[in-house]
């Protein structure tokens, strides 16, 4: 019976630690999520990656690449078929404790304009959709890589109305659009705050030089996430490899 009884206890503090659901992280080390926009049909599909800010500056386990599950097929499928060759995209993250950072993929991310105030409202449009997110059964669970369809009915959680949309609530500078065509590639901007006492600045994030992309394969529907030499370094290598066939042929007339 004592035996039971410390199994019973060691169970239910097993179940008290453990998660219970797989949330959107949005603290100090945010996951990043993957949202699809069907504007026209009023629907979205939001995604959990797994991948944590921090693992993704880093470079961690790059490339990321995403099967299309079962939720994003049937959103797909519920997608008319005028509507697919306009679906948007984005991936985002959040950190809203400390020193705020925003990751976001964007057509048009201005460079200026993230005061205090913008990174404050941010951070509030973040807590919103992301609370939202979490609240829906469909994040139940204790894995990464949840998703879920919403709709207007869904307020906050929808993430293709004036609470979240391409603005981030309207949030972002004037002139930010982060949505882009699901058949184009993505790049990513990082947005932070390093203290509160300052406005925050975006970067283009980078690991060995390589800038990090999205892009999607509307063949297989599959996301991928990784970095990619910038068109910068492609030019170098160019005038590098310009500069090698100039001097291979220069020692071949004097030969």
């Amino acid at each position: 019976m004592k035996r039971k009884q410390q199994i019973m206890a060691a169970a239910v503090a097993s179940a008290l630690a453990g998660p219970a659901f797989a949330d959107i992280t949005l603290g100090g080390n945010g996951e990043l999520f993957w949202t699809v926009f069907d504007f026209n049909g009023e629907r979205a599909y939001t995604r959990d990656l797994g991948i944590t800010m921090d693992s993704f500056l880093a470079g961690t386990s790059n490339p990321w690449v995403f099967a299309p599950d079962a939720t994003f097929a049937t959103f797909l499928s519920e997608t008319s078929v005028s509507n697919r060759p306009l679906l948007t995209y984005n991936i985002t993250a959040g950190d809203v404790s400390g020193g705020r950072r925003f990751l976001t993929t964007g057509g048009t991310i201005p460079d200026t304009g993230y005061t205090t105030a913008v990174m404050t409202n941010l951070g509030a449009a973040f807590t919103n959709f992301v609370g939202g997110q979490n609240a829906l059964p469909a994040h139940g669970g204790a894995t990464d890589n949840l998703s879920a369809i919403t709709t207007p009915t869904d307020t906050a959680a929808y993430a293709g109305g004036a609470l979240w949309g391409t603005t981030f609530n309207g949030k972002a500078p004037a002139g930010t659009d982060n949505s882009v065509a699901i058949a184009q590639t993505a790049s990513f901007y990082l947005i932070s705050q390093p203290n509160q006492a300052t406005a925050g600045t975006w970067s283009i994030p980078t690991v060995a030089g390589n800038a990090f992309q999205a892009s999607f394969d509307s063949g297989t529907n599959t996301l991928t996430v990784q970095a990619v030499p910038e068109p910068s370094t492609y030019a170098m290598l160019g005038l590098g490899l310009m500069g090698l066939g100039f001097a291979v042929r220069r020692g071949a007339k004097r030969a």
